[in-house]
């Protein structure tokens, strides 16, 4: 069977390429792919904050119990913002059909 050049495959995506020759569109659904990731991480570490069961109770050491709460759910925004900014910044690399 001959080799079809991967440019002239017919795909439902648009092949486009930037300046490292890696497909645009790859890069975007990596990026949708990680913000996705990063809002489960969130939501879990929301979960875990309202959860009665801590890895350090505040009914053993008060205030400092917070500590791993705060600490998960800071790590759980900071992941879904910056996983965000990757893909707007994506989605602005993504060619979008000009309407006729």
């Amino acid at each position: 069977m001959p080799q079809i050049p991967h440019e002239t495959r017919a795909v439902d995506k648009p092949v486009t390429r930037d300046g490292d020759g890696k497909h645009v569109t790859d890069e975007y659904t990596t990026a949708r792919n990680r913000f996705i990731r990063a809002l489960v991480v969130l939501i879990l570490a929301i979960v875990y904050t309202i959860s009665p069961i801590d890895l350090i109770p505040e009914a053993l050491v008060g205030p400092l119990g917070l500590a791993d709460d705060l600490f998960l759910l800071l790590i759980g925004f900071l992941y879904a913002w910056y996983s965000y900014s990757k893909l707007k910044r994506q989605r602005a690399l993504v060619p979008r059909p000009k309407p006729q």
